[in-house]
């Protein structure tokens, strides 16, 4: 009996054995599965091995901490890495530098020039760190070696962490062959996490995108050097950065397949003003360096207001009163798109002015009897939304020859002649000043006029009307500067005004004049036209309600 109930024993056991064999070769199945797995998802060891960089690094040299090489074309591609060139995040590619003047930058070894074609760059970065004020992260650099240019960038990507608007990305452009005159364009605030930056070359202009929107568009046909890509960090002063690029790639490389259009606003000008229920054409140019631009759509103050399909594109739109911000966006024939830099136009209202002003004066003489000659002055009154204004009671005082104070009554076209009721012989002096302004319902705004005295009296007129309240300009800047084509005067307005300008040469000589306009209360830019200026130094002289600001400006 005790030998019949051992055997179901022992064959139990046996049982439990074949069944814990099997269960420790499927664990060890399943370990090797699972080791096999987080092998292959391993990240890359070097930035060469990352698929999508490969196109670009396999043509270039890594320069740091200097200008020296750091490594060769065939050490990048045999995967080199170090501490200022190593792979982050798993498949980013990164760039760290150190020290003053320091970098750790990717040059393109491939050099080209401006007149053999269409090409650009695009970089998508993150600026993961900077304790320096300014990183260098794209270039286009001319190569002295190759050529007679001035061993310069023509362009830097760089963020600037100190510089008004702080934290703010930009773009420092060469304007002459020389390499003597750099403008700044703010490129707007770095978002704080990745972006993308395009870099364009069409037909001899560089156009610069932000995430898609045109941020400069200059002609750099003058630049005929040999030149290259550059791509990294580049520290201007001292300190530490470290940026991350998720891609980098020239032309239609890193798998887009496309080259996003071109766009910009041509008309009309930055700063123009309108009346009320006006038609305004709103025009752009645009182009598409690898296919075709299939319309253009215009937008105001984010509201789509028309498409055009084929060129010269453009849409007419009416404008109401108050400011309007204007972009256009083109479309290729693959669905790529870009949107121009904003344009701010102003729309006026017409015959609803609450002031009025003397905008002129002119003086003269009236024949009277027996050679005899009466003293006259003619003074225009306009309303603040620039409409005559008939109805309006003007006081003035004669001086000079003739010294008694003549009121009258403006006419449908804004006029009225005050004329003296003295006469006199021979040679005369007529000046005047305008005493006072009234109206049933309009208020006379002097801080407004154009002129308030002429002759001599104008001069102890200005002097006098210093004291009278005056209109802050705030916010005041005049770019770009350098300029080739145009110059902005951008600022604020804390109350309607009169504003006006002057281009001067050296000498004080006028070259141009932007006739007085009355501005409402805001931001204001106003552009003004030097493209056909020679090259050299000028003063803008910008008056608001009389009180003048001089600006130094060069013109190349």
């Amino acid at each position: 009996m005790k030998r019949k109930l051992t055997q179901p024993r022992l064959f139990r056991s046996y049982i439990k054995l074949l069944r814990l064999r099997s269960c420790l070769k499927s664990t060890l199945i399943l370990v090797l599965i699972l080791t096999s797995t987080i092998g292959f998802s391993q990240p890359y060891n070097a930035p060469y091995e990352i698929p999508r960089f490969q196109d670009f690094i396999g043509e270039c040299k890594l320069q740091a901490p200097t200008s020296s090489t750091a490594a060769t074309q065939s050490e990048l591609i045999a995967g080199y890495t170090s501490s200022w060139f190593y792979v982050a995040d798993g498949d980013k590619v990164a760039f760290n530098q150190s020290g003053s003047l320091n970098r750790t930058e990717l040059r393109d070894l491939r050099n080209w020039t401006i007149s053999q074609g269409d090409r650009s760059l695009h970089g998508r970065i993150d600026i993961v760190q900077q304790t320096c004020d300014q990183v260098t992260v794209m270039q286009i650099h001319d190569d002295a070696n190759a050529g007679n240019g001035p061993n310069k960038p023509l362009l830097r990507i760089y963020k600037h962490q100190t510089k008004s608007p702080v934290n703010h990305l930009w773009a420092a452009v060469k304007t002459d062959a020389g390499g003597q005159n750099t403008t700044h364009i703010d490129l707007g605030p770095d978002p704080g996490g990745y972006f993308n930056c395009d870099i364009k070359l069409v037909g001899g202009n560089m156009i610069i995108d932000l995430d898609g929107v045109e941020k400069l568009n200059m002609d750099v046909s003058f630049w005929t050097f040999p030149s290259y890509w550059k791509a990294g960090v580049y520290l201007q002063d001292n300190g530490e950065a470290t940026a991350y690029f998720d891609q980098l790639f020239e032309g239609t490389g890193g798998g887009t397949g496309n080259n996003s259009p071109s766009v910009n606003i041509s008309s009309p000008s930055n700063g123009a003003s309108f009346n009320d229920g006006d038609t305004v054409t709103i025009s752009a140019n645009a182009s598409d360096s690898d296919g075709s631009v299939t319309q253009v759509e215009f937008f105001v103050n984010g509201s789509s207001v028309g498409i055009d399909t084929s060129s010269p594109y453009s849409t007419n739109w009416a404008i109401g009163v108050g400011s309007y911000t204007i972009t256009a966006v083109a479309t290729d024939n693959q669905s790529a798109s870009t949107t121009s830099s904003s344009i701010t136009i102003t729309g006026n209202s017409v015959g609803q002015g609450t002031d009025l002003y003397v905008a002129n004066i002119v003086t003269g003489t009236q024949n009277a009897s027996k050679g005899n000659k009466h003293g006259l002055a003619t003074v225009t009154i306009l309303d603040d939304s620039g409409s005559p204004v008939a109805g309006a009671n003007v006081t003035g005082t004669f001086s000079g020859t003739f010294n008694e104070t003549v009121t009258g009554t403006t006419g449908s076209d804004g006029t009225v002649d005050l004329v003296t009721s003295a006469t006199a012989k021979g040679g005369v002096t007529v000046n005047v000043c305008v005493d006072d302004v009234t109206h049933s319902t309009l208020v006379y705004n002097s801080t407004l006029n154009v002129m308030t005295c002429t002759g001599s009296s104008a001069r102890m007129a200005q002097s006098n009307s210093i004291e009278q309240p005056k209109s802050q300009m705030g916010a005041f800047s005049v770019y770009p500067n350098p300029s080739v084509t145009s110059i902005t005067v951008n600022f604020n307005l804390d109350t309607k005004s009169q504003f006006s300008a002057k281009i001067m040469n050296v000498n004080g000589k006028v070259l141009t004049t932007l006739e007085p306009q009355i501005l409402s209360k805001g931001h204001h830019q106003i552009e003004l036209d030097v493209s056909h200026l020679p090259t050299g130094i000028y003063m803008i002289e910008s008056s608001l309600n009389g009180k003048k600001r001089m600006s130094r400006v060069i013109k190349n």
